[in-house]
């Protein structure tokens, strides 16, 4: 998360309003829209108290992405590879087209423009994302299920490449049987068998 700047502490009550604030001018008028003016307008705090804690608008949406309480995606472990992936690609894929997708987007745009910002975003959102993959990948090592040939960063790729093509296209759907398709060709892949 983005350290604040030297100088008082934040306070919690505001901080909170500032993130109420977030989501909901994200959900009524979508990341190009909503200025760091209407959210301090929002929360009843000046535009100065949000930009002494965030650099900039996407940082606070970055935050307010991490803070969310759907933002954690936890994964049974249930000792076989195919059906911890493919539940852990079914939530990925929900998370992406669903809560999150208005705050994916205007976090990807920015980073594109901010290379501070995509540095935050990267060490943040993206990373967590993919420790959850890889912890499915690790615990199938350990079980002798993966090829050890495979590259398991390019398996992360090929997930996270593929969510991440079909959020900001939109030329076809993010759901569970995109989830399902997907889960297969990795597995494909981290098993050493060819695509079908």
């Amino acid at each position: 998360m983005t350290k604040p700047t030297a100088g008082r502490p934040r306070s919690e009550e505001s901080l909170a309003a500032i993130l109420k604030a977030t989501n909901e001018l994200l959900r009524e008028q979508g990341p190009c829209a909503m200025t760091v003016e209407g959210i301090a307008r929002r929360a009843g705090v000046g535009k100065q108290t949000i930009y002494r804690w965030w650099p900039s608008k996407a940082d606070v949406v970055l935050e307010a992405i991490m803070k969310h309480e759907d933002m954690a995606i936890i994964v049974p472990d249930t000792g076989s590879l195919e059906h911890d992936l493919r539940e852990c690609l079914r939530r990925v894929v929900a998370t992406f087209s669903g809560w999150a997708g208005c705050y994916l987007r205007c976090l990807i745009v920015h980073a594109q423009m901010d290379e501070a910002f995509r540095d935050r975003f990267q060490d943040n959102f993206v990373q967590l994302q993919r420790t959850v993959l890889d912890s499915v990948f690790a615990k199938a090592g350990e079980r002798g299920e993966i090829n050890p040939e495979a590259d398991l960063g390019f398996a992360d790729d090929m997930v996270f490449g593929m969510v991440w093509y079909r959020l900001l296209n939109g030329h076809a759907p993010l759901d569970d049987g995109f989830a399902a398709e997907l889960a297969t060709a990795v597995l494909a892949y981290i098993l050493g068998c060819p695509s079908s």
